[in-house]
């Protein structure tokens, strides 16, 4: 509303770059790649698909080993996607709509993305398949 308030500007430059910082070190740059894709697909809003994306993702991570990741489902009790979707987001699709060509292109997005080895597991391409599948289940 106020274009020409340069200290709150300042203020929001600063707060965009450091959440650009935390995304990059953070561990999560596969479920922003995935979420951009899915909202440029489908109109999620971003934050929405990157709920869905994160249960799926920290389920996975889990699986293959990170405590890091079983110690946050601990605090669900196991169940993050469950925790997201009794918030009211849920996915408007299942995984058998969606085509093998764009899945095969969201997970490149998530192969290629610019922090994937920030993962505190380094993950396959099958592994990001299956956090997208899985989180349309």
């Amino acid at each position: 509303d106020t274009p020409n308030d340069i200290d709150a500007r300042a203020s929001l430059l600063l707060a965009s770059l450091e959440g650009g910082i935390v995304l990059a070190t953070c561990g999560t740059v596969i479920v922003h790649a995935l979420g951009y894709q899915l909202t440029k697909a489908f109109g999620y809003r971003h934050g929405e698909v990157n709920a869905l994306m994160l249960g799926a993702f920290v389920e996975r991570l889990a699986r293959r080993g990170s405590d890091r990741a079983r110690q946050v489902l601990s605090i669900f009790d196991g169940d993050l996607t469950g925790f997201i979707r009794s918030c009211g987001i849920e996915p408007d699709r299942t995984a058998a709509e969606l085509p093998a060509t764009d899945i095969d292109t969201w997970v490149d997005a998530g192969w290629n993305a610019y922090g994937r080895r920030n993962a505190v597991v380094q993950l396959e391409r099958d592994d990001i398949r299956a956090v997208l599948l899985s989180a349309f289940r």
